[in-house]
């Protein structure tokens, strides 16, 4: 699943997201749980653009959420 894949419970960072992760790593020169998440980011990126090519099957619900992942991915990797 993309979003428990993008969320971790009980994260420190931000909302837990990967993409906050990403600004803190990016902000600080630091990784974050000792691994870095810019490659996560582009591999999760190019999985949500494939599901929202083919969104005809998705619900409203799941429109709205591949549109939301993909802006916040967008902006932290354009470094907003």
């Amino acid at each position: 699943n993309i979003i428990k894949d993008l969320y971790r419970n009980g994260a420190k960072m931000g909302s837990g997201s990967s993409m906050d992760a990403y600004r803190y790593e990016q902000a600080t020169g630091l990784a974050v749980g000792g691994r870095t998440h810019g490659q996560k980011l582009l591999d999760y990126r190019r999985a949500l653009q494939k599901l929202w090519k083919d969104r005809s099957n998705l619900s409203s619900g799941d429109k709205q959420t591949v549109k939301q992942l993909l802006k916040d991915i967008q902006n932290a990797l354009s470094g907003n």
